[in-house]
């Protein structure tokens, strides 16, 4: 993607190329660790079972919430 920094900037683009995809997977780590957070606190929450809320609705938010940071974290972190 950055592959004309090089050329044009020499060290320094190389520099930045490989600081952004640094970056890139620490936010992908960020998100699949959100997600492993959302997947317990759902499982700790229908375990407990608050009265509060229907079990299915918690179920499904968390589920959905899951998978979203999950594919977010995999999408970031592959990207090149």
């Amino acid at each position: 993607m950055e592959e004309w920094l090089a050329p044009r900037f020499g060290e320094q683009g190389v520099q930045v190329m490989a600081a952004r995809k640094n970056l890139r997977e620490k936010i992908g780590d960020y998100f699949l660790d959100v997600s492993k957070l959302v997947f317990a606190g759902v499982v700790l929450s229908t375990v407990l079972s608050f009265d509060n809320f229907p079990k299915l609705a918690i179920l499904l938010a968390g589920l959905v919430a899951t998978i979203t940071t999950a594919l977010l974290g995999l999408f970031i972190e592959k990207e090149e």
